[in-house]
């Protein structure tokens, strides 16, 4: 049997744009963790700052923490990956739009939403 050997360098990475692991936390007995010293310098944390504790990946146990001033930044920048890759599903002819649960999602619409993320239904 013959193996195939990729000889292709992997593609660059942007560091900037995967995220950061600072360490592991606790959970203490009144539910408290404590933010990594890096994370809170890093990420201009201060005593009394608002964190917004969101669920994470769909049949994954985790936690991600936001800060509160920052989560419109977030909300700004998935709603634009979202529309590039709606575009990209919608677009006749593409290799994703011959998938036909990815073009009925694509052409699906979506709930109007309030501000904390939750369906209006």
């Amino acid at each position: 049997m013959k193996t195939h050997t990729n000889t292709n360098p992997p593609a660059a990475l942007d560091a900037a744009a995967l995220p950061r692991l600072y360490g592991s936390v606790k959970v203490g007995e009144r539910g408290q963790v404590v933010v990594p010293q890096e994370a809170r310098v890093e990420l201009g944390l201060r005593a009394g700052d608002k964190l917004l504790a969101l669920g994470g990946f769909p049949g994954v146990r985790s936690i991600v923490l936001i800060k509160e001033e920052s989560f419109g930044e977030v909300l700004a920048e998935v709603t634009r990956k979202l529309s590039s890759l709606e575009a990209l599903l919608a677009r006749p002819g593409s290799a994703a739009a011959k998938v036909p649960a990815l073009s009925r999602a694509a052409a699906r619409p979506r709930p109007a939403t309030r501000g904390n993320g939750r369906s209006r239904a």
